[in-house]
């Protein structure tokens, strides 16, 4: 839903880029009509970027990526985490909301991804990043991404035993 100046920007630096890179942007369900008309318009006649709307496997696209571009939220940060894909977030923030930001910056400290500030996206930003991005190695921390099934064990057990 706030992911438009990102995607804007994603197309403007693809123009960046050298010419054999290809893009795929994925806004997700809940982006707007009005916004995914906007982005056509934007992107149309571009050789190598091609616009979704949305998959039904995230985790799946990523892992076929050689890189990924997005925001830091909850479940893109663990399909991104899951796929084992060098990462770029840009995560969304604002006076009263800070949740992607604090996500982004905790994965960026245990060296898993590389962020890059809202305020400081802009196209040229952008190409930049994505071109350091493709060389970058990440040191892979170990983070245990099977919650749902540890939470019904420890669920289970606390039935079993109360």
């Amino acid at each position: 839903m706030v992911g438009e100046p990102l995607f804007r920007a994603a197309i403007e630096a693809h123009d960046l880029l050298d010419k054999d890179v290809e893009m795929k942007l994925i806004t997700g369900p809940f982006f707007s009509d009005e916004s995914w008309e906007s982005l056509r318009l934007l992107a149309r006649g571009k050789d190598r970027l091609r616009l979704v709307r949305h998959v039904s496997d995230l985790c799946a696209e990523l892992s076929k990526a050689t890189l990924s571009i997005s925001q830091a939220g909850y479940n893109t940060c663990l399909d991104v985490m899951r796929a084992d894909v060098p990462a770029l977030l840009v995560p969304f923030a604002n006076e009263g909301e800070d949740e992607q930001r604090r996500r982004a910056l905790r994965l960026r400290d245990l060296g898993a991804v590389k962020v890059l500030e809202q305020q400081d996206l802009t196209p040229t930003r952008l190409a930049t990043e994505i071109r350091d991005l493709m060389s970058f190695r990440f040191q892979r921390p170990a983070l245990d991404l099977n919650g749902a099934e540890k939470s019904a064990r420890l669920i289970e057990a606390k039935l079993c035993t109360g």
